[in-house]
């Protein structure tokens, strides 16, 4: 029975080695790459400049002025308007045909 049971034991310890080995490999692997992908990333030091921050005044004077409406977009406006307009009488007149339609 204690035989067994140190078998056992041993089975175990054996299986949980082998998963441990197996996973520090593909941790070294990974680590190879993330390296690798790191060194391709890294930028030196000397090309970053750091900016101070604007204060709220000088954002004011760099944003640049709302664009104001153009005479042609109020033209363009009231044109659909009239559309609309013509669009609504038409449909009315359509509409009240289908009520009496032999009028």
């Amino acid at each position: 029975m204690e035989r067994r049971e140190e078998k056992k034991k041993a089975r175990i310890l054996a299986a949980a080695a082998a998963i441990t080995e197996r996973y520090k490999k593909r941790n070294e692997k990974l680590e190879q790459k993330l390296e690798k992908k790191m060194s391709v990333l890294s930028v030196p030091a000397t090309n970053l400049e750091i900016k101070s921050p604007t204060t709220s005044e000088e954002s004011k004077k760099k944003q640049e002025p709302e664009a104001e409406a153009l005479p042609s977009d109020y033209l363009a406006v009231f044109a659909l308007g009239v559309l609309l307009a013509i669009t609504i009488v038409i449909l009315w007149d359509l509409l009240s045909n289908l009520r009496n339609p032999f009028r």
